[in-house]
Formats: C-alpha cells, sequence, structure tokens
C-alpha cells in the first residue's frame, strides 16, 4: 500500500493505492490530522472524497485492458470531476 500526502494551507489530502481495495483511493483532512492510512483512519480525521462531493457525475468504468496511460487519465479525470465539490463540502463542515 502506497500513500502520499498533499498539505496546503486549509487541509490535506491523501491519495492511497492499495491493490487489495481495488487502485486509487482520495481522501481529505484537516491539516492537523495524523499521516496515517485513510483506509484505517484510527483518527476518524480522514475522509473519502467521493462521498463527500456533491457532484451527480458517474465516474463510469475504469478502462481496464486498455493500458496504464489510459487508466491514470480516468484516474485523474476522478480526481479533477470530485475535488472541487468535495473540498467545498469538507471546508463547509470544518467552518
Amino acid at each position: 500500500m502506497d500513500t502520499l500526502f498533499y498539505r496546503g494551507s486549509d487541509c490535506k489530502v491523501q491519495l492511497c493505492w492499495s491493490d487489495r481495495n481495488g487502485g486509487l483511493t482520495y481522501f481529505l483532512a484537516p491539516v492537523g490530522a495524523p499521516n496515517e492510512l485513510g483506509l484505517i483512519n484510527e483518527s476518524r480525521q480522514l475522509q473519502y472524497m467521493m462521498a463527500l462531493s456533491d457532484n451527480p457525475a458517474e465516474p463510469g468504468t475504469p478502462p481496464v485492458g486498455q493500458g496504464n496511460e489510459a487508466l491514470w487519465n480516468w484516474l485523474k479525470g476522478l480526481f479533477d470531476n470530485y475535488f472541487e465539490s468535495a473540498y467545498r463540502v469538507f471546508r463547509h463542515q470544518s467552518e
């Protein structure tokens, strides 16, 4: 399992890769949240980005068997489609 954290001025974004859980998962958390795996989330501070989002767009099916570039483009599209909405909901919850 591989994890990447990005810390902005008002939140953290975690990208977590897990073969067992089906690929890449995105989480949002407060800046002060511990750097723990979102899939474990003992602090209960990390939230699934897609669950936070109020974007009604359907992500579709991952492009299985179409190569790594197609898969990474699909994953980037997930982030691009859901981050702004999830971030807005996350910031509203934090107020």
